[in-house]
């Protein structure tokens, strides 16, 4: 007994000893250097419109170094603002470089906030770090790039032709463009008058879509055969050549009158309802106003509209508008005014919010009975 209890005494020491060896073999990782972006020969990133799959921007960095042997992961953050006010994070990876191509830059600064059409600076820095939660995060150096953002505009747009249209069948005469609803782009209406020269002719009061002023495809209109396309009110939508090679039928009124003509490109369907302008007041001017035209907030610009046809549709062409905001008015005050939240197409309210514009060419159509607006680019 004397002899087992001599043996674990001498065995504590040893143990006390292992133990300590066993703490001193554990090895706490630390940060030793960061990574550090390799700046590219020019900080001018050409953002051409023509070219939007091409590469833009590629971001290249050293390994950041720990004292441990890891794979350290690299985050990527993007801000307008040096001080990275507010940054974007862009992307993670394991890999030490990342290529973006002209169109996903054009697409991220301007959803950072990077007006279109003027030169704009994007600062860039990685941030390397250790374990699923950062650990041991380590900044490399800012850099930044000069670029001017291109208008992104991906509608289509469709305009109307037709007998019972202000245009007649001819597909380049002022042709009345298609109110987008901006909730869902590949929903449509108008509201105004359509004519209808001989009630009961089959071959009066007809219409039809084209996509393109002064050409004939894209055309779209009734799923009927022309002759079979008796006056409905809703129906089936067909294009040449969006669903077929050949024409698709007519649309129409039977009746000079106005209407409220939808048209849904999801499911392909268009209704014509009837619509009750009688009381409608007719302004004796509509304009548009704001910073983003050249006479800013002090005047509007007047709208042109066909007083005999329909007085409450209106259109200017080849608008050259700056980045700011815009609303309509009637009689060049401010006693009615239309305003909404969104650019390109919306629905005014009166006395609603001021309509954000970017920089560009455009064509603008407004209906005073709707508040519907319209912008198309032309540049």
């Amino acid at each position: 007994m004397k002899n087992i209890f001599k043996y674990i005494m001498l065995l504590i020491p040893i143990l006390f000893i292992w133990s300590c060896q066993d703490d001193d073999d554990k090895v706490i990782a630390s940060a030793t250097s960061a990574p550090i972006v390799l700046e590219a020969e020019s900080n001018a990133v050409n953002l051409d419109p023509n070219y939007k799959n091409n590469p833009a921007l590629t971001l290249i960095w050293s390994h950041a170094n720990y004292n441990v042997q890891v794979i350290p992961q690299y985050e990527i953050l993007f801000s307008l603002s040096e001080a990275f006010e507010n940054p974007n994070n862009v992307f993670n990876t394991s890999n030490r470089n990342k290529t973006w191509t002209v169109e996903e830059i054009n697409v991220l600064v301007q959803e950072m906030g990077m007006a279109p059409n003027e030169v704009g600076t994007l600062y860039a820095k990685v941030i390397s770090s250790l374990g699923d939660q950062g650990q041991l995060a380590m900044e490399s150096n800012v850099v930044s790039f000069q670029m001017t953002p291109y208008t992104t505009y991906s509608f289509n747009d469709y305009y109307l032709v037709g007998n019972a249209t202000a245009a007649g069948w001819n597909p380049n005469n002022n042709n009345q463009a298609l109110f987008r609803n901006p909730n869902s782009e590949n929903e449509f209406s108008f509201t105004g008058y359509f004519d209808s020269a001989s009630a009961g002719d089959m071959n009066e009061g007809r219409f039809k879509l084209i996509e393109i002023l002064g050409m004939w495809q894209p055309q779209w209109g009734d799923a009927r055969n022309e002759g079979e396309d008796a006056f409905a009110t809703s129906g089936d939508v067909a294009g040449n050549p969006g669903t077929q090679d050949g024409d698709p039928g007519r649309f129409g009124v039977p009746a000079s009158g106005y209407y409220t003509f939808g048209i849904n490109f999801n499911t392909l369907t268009y209704t014509i309802t009837p619509f009750d302008a009688s009381s409608a007041t007719i302004y004796d001017r509509v304009g548009i106003i704001g910073d983003a035209t050249v006479t800013g907030w002090d005047g509007d610009t007047a709208m042109m509209r066909n007083t005999e046809f329909d007085p409450h549709n209106w259109f200017l062409h080849n608008v050259e508008l700056e980045n700011g905001e815009i609303k309509f008015r009637a009689n060049n005050a401010w006693d009615v005014s239309w305003g909404s939240t969104t650019s390109y197409s919306g629905v005014g309210e009166l006395g609603g919010p001021n309509i954000p514009v970017t920089s560009g060419v455009y064509n603008i159509w407004f209906n005073d009975l709707t508040g519907e607006y319209q912008l198309i680019p032309q540049d």
